[in-house]
């Protein structure tokens, strides 16, 4: 839900409760365990694939000893709970990866296992492990299925050469707070990592294996999701030489790290007993959004799903994009509601709280107080904007003059990237809990009036 305090007239009001049902029925299209639904077909003892290219792809589940499921992220114990759901009287046995949270419980014969999120720890060297042993008991009469999703980098964690992990968080936090993507934190991660790159596929091997991705990065290089277990990523030779230098990092106290991200492995061959197949990105709660704001009567427009920059320069880009609408220049005439997905980035100068969606609505609150019939939320589906247990946040014409009169400096607090207490004092915040998924972040513009008529709605297909 989103807090509220302080006066502010009926319109705004109303535009936030939009554009909070808006981005809920986003998350909605966007559970995984649908998602897994879906895309899969059982007909028993066919399983199939139900969106690939021609020929279809046909699992005859007799042919196989045991049926295996393995996976980690932030989306795979929902994942698991859809496969159950068709397939369980199939499954032999399982083991998924999952945050903090979301295990202390088996999916029938699915077993989840905690680990740490975002932070390495010895959690994560251990659900590696665990995750090896497992994979390593498959035999070529068997079929794995694999479920991954994003936060499997942290979560499933087995350092090379015997690397510290704290060493490893340690340049990652460095990576991280100078605003690295996930692609260039990735590019650094498998190469430390033994399971990642698709080292998880080589245990699995000569198992047939089905890897099912809900992709949480911009593009949907697949191989960057979870940085890749079971999906082998090349990397050229000058590649991390290029992010470490981009951000400055200097390995020349840890030897051992040095040498370790110089040893580019040879690319895994996919075999024909190899499938990768994605059935979830941000597309998917782009639809469910442009769905339920038309049956709220608005005219919606879905403009990107690969949004990345800085938050502190999208936060105003977006402003300008409201502003636009509310003029007319747009080509869209309100009441209308603008979509973006994406993920931008935040390099850390200050000591405050909050996540890159925060952050992103902070930037934009300035610029926003002149537009007086329009509001902006900014989320992360999965729930937790960097580490706060807040989704995001929203922002309308009055959100600069209230936190002013709340004795906040804003430039101050954007300053000192602490815009978790900006939108805290607010009570502005866009709280969901935990999701389940995770298809990266949510900017939605809605701009009034707000409609009299729904528009028919146009649901996805």
């Amino acid at each position: 839900m989103i807090g509220s305090q302080g006066p502010r007239t009926t319109e705004p009001a109303s535009l936030r409760a939009d554009a909070l049902a808006i981005f809920n029925s986003g998350l909605d299209q966007a559970n995984p365990r649908d998602a897994v639904q879906r895309f899969l077909d059982w007909d028993a003892p066919i399983l199939a694939l139900d969106r690939h290219p021609a020929p279809p792809k046909l699992y005859d589940l007799n042919g196989f000893r045991h049926v295996w499921i393995i996976g980690a992220g932030k989306a795979s114990a929902a994942m698991a709970e859809g496969l159950h759901l068709l397939i369980g009287d199939q499954i032999t046995g399982g083991l998924v990866i999952v945050p903090e949270g979301q295990g202390d419980r088996n999916i029938g014969p699915i077993q989840l296992l905690e680990s740490s999120h975002p932070r390495l720890s010895p959690q994560s060297r251990n659900s590696a492990q665990r995750m090896a042993d497992f994979a390593s008991g498959m035999t070529g009469q068997d079929l794995c299925i694999a479920l991954i999703s994003g936060g499997a980098s942290a979560l499933v964690f087995d350092p090379v050469d015997d690397l510290e992990l704290a060493t490893i968080q340690s340049l990652i936090d460095q990576l991280s707070d100078g605003g690295a993507t996930i692609q260039e934190l990735n590019s650094v991660r498998r190469l430390l990592c033994r399971l990642k790159g698709g080292g998880l596929s080589r245990l699995i091997a000569p198992c047939e294996l089905l890897t099912l991705v809900a992709s949480d990065v911009v593009g949907n290089t697949l191989g960057d999701v979870g940085s890749g277990l079971t999906i082998s990523s090349p990397e050229a030779e000058d590649t991390v030489d290029k992010v470490l230098s981009k951000y400055r990092i200097d390995l020349s106290h840890q030897p051992k790290v040095s040498k370790a991200l110089r040893k580019i492995p040879e690319p895994a061959v996919p075999t024909e007993n190899e499938e990768v197949r994605l059935i979830l990105d941000n597309s998917t709660a782009l639809l469910g959004c442009a769905a339920k704001a038309r049956s709220l009567g608005y005219e919606a427009v879905a403009v990107t799903a690969s949004l990345v920059g800085s938050a502190r320069d999208l936060g105003p880009m977006l402003a300008q994009a409201s502003a636009e609408l509310l003029e007319g220049s747009s080509g869209l005439r309100p009441p209308a509601v603008l979509l973006f997905g994406g993920e931008s980035t935040v390099r850390i100068a200050g000591r405050g709280r909050g996540g890159r969606n925060q952050e992103l609505a902070l930037a934009a609150m300035k610029p926003w107080s002149a537009l007086k019939n329009a509001v902006l939320l900014s989320a992360g589906t999965d729930g937790d904007d960097g580490g706060t247990g807040v989704a995001g946040a929203v922002v309308d014409c009055h959100s600069w003059d209230r936190l002013c009169a709340l004795g906040e400096d804003p430039n101050r607090l954007l300053d000192d990237n602490d815009s978790g207490s900006a939108f805290e004092k607010l009570g502005d915040q866009v709280l969901t809990g935990i999701t389940g998924t995770n298809v990266m972040d949510l900017q939605i513009i809605v701009a009034g009036p707000k409609p009299v008529r729904p528009q028919r709605p146009l649901l996805p297909g």
